[in-house]
């Protein structure tokens, strides 16, 4: 017999184990689906994009850049603040 031993964890309705308390991950929509492989890949080649991300010395902003390596070109550069 082989015993399973399971990290539990306490919340406010008694134990659990961890794959109780993830939530279940939905499946996209074909539009979600659409939109993530228009972000991540190049519109001219089609091939997936590499993303780099740069912070500032205040890491208060934090610079995503996303190239194609096959075109060489950079084709989406955004800049998100850190609150």
């Amino acid at each position: 017999m082989e015993m399973y031993k399971q990290k539990l964890i306490l919340t406010h309705k008694g134990f659990a184990t961890m794959e109780q308390i993830r939530p279940q991950t939905k499946k996209l929509t074909a539009r979600q689906e659409d939109y993530i492989e228009i972000e991540n890949h190049c519109c001219l080649c089609g091939t997936e994009l590499i993303f780099e991300h740069k912070h500032d010395d205040e890491a208060i902003k934090i610079k995503e850049q996303g190239h194609c390596p096959c075109c060489k070109i950079t084709l989406k550069e955004k800049e998100y603040v850190v609150h």
